[in-house]
């Protein structure tokens, strides 16, 4: 499991959760800067390896990400992400779900606010083998 979230206490409280039910869990704050530092979504020096070579150790040995639309770039990670043949949890506000009617089934959207209960439901949803 990989979890991608810019809000570093957002990102320890979902990573313990999952962690607390069973999953291993890998974090990321997301694409970051050119010094290295996370960024917010209109930084145009924004830098992810999945975005920029195809290739990232963290997404590659997940099963699940986690991503929320508060990382930069978000549309483009999720994306690319179902492109590769992950099963993406997506995290945002409900009323932007009319931007992503497109994207694959192994997308699921996950509304603010998150809960511990609505965060691990979309998981183990997420991690049931698809038809």
């Amino acid at each position: 499991m990989l979890i991608e979230h810019g809000d570093g206490a957002e990102l320890w409280a979902q990573a313990d959760t999952l962690r607390g039910a069973g999953y291993q869990v890998a974090t990321c704050k997301g694409p970051t800067g050119a010094d290295g530092w996370p960024r917010g979504p209109d930084e145009e020096t924004l830098r992810c390896p999945l975005i920029d070579t195809g290739q990232c150790t963290l997404a590659s040995g997940a099963d699940v990400v986690v991503c929320d639309c508060g990382v930069g770039q978000s549309d483009a990670l999720v994306r690319t992400l179902a492109a590769g043949g992950k099963r993406v949890v997506f995290q945002a506000p409900a009323p932007q779900f009319a931007r992503y009617t497109d994207v694959p089934r192994s997308v699921q959207l996950l509304a603010y606010p998150v809960t511990e209960q609505a965060l691990l439901d979309a998981v183990n949803d997420a991690c049931e083998p698809s038809d």
